[in-house]
């Protein structure tokens, strides 16, 4: 499960690397299940007003990581949660 309290106090670049090794984790196991809770707050996503902001680096890495995870030979697996509030 990679949560965004598991990150608390990392730079960007831990971040990733922490995202990262959960992903060659994953693919080095037969069957696996990646769960990404709370996907906004893991991107960092605030909106104000009409503006919305994300950091383009976790959105880059994720998007990159679940590319690869679809594969037809991967029985790895992933899903994603998010509670957003107006």
């Amino acid at each position: 499960v990679v949560t965004a309290s598991n990150m608390i106090g990392l730079t960007d670049f831990g971040k990733i690397e922490y995202i990262h090794q959960v992903f060659k984790d994953a693919f080095s196991s037969s069957h696996s299940l990646i769960v990404l809770d709370d996907v906004h707050r893991l991107v960092e996503y605030v909106q104000v007003g009409d503006r919305v902001s994300v950091s383009h680096s976790l959105m880059h890495v994720l998007s990159t990581l679940l590319s690869y995870s679809i594969s037809p030979v991967s029985n790895l697996q992933c899903c994603s949660s998010s509670l957003m509030f107006s």
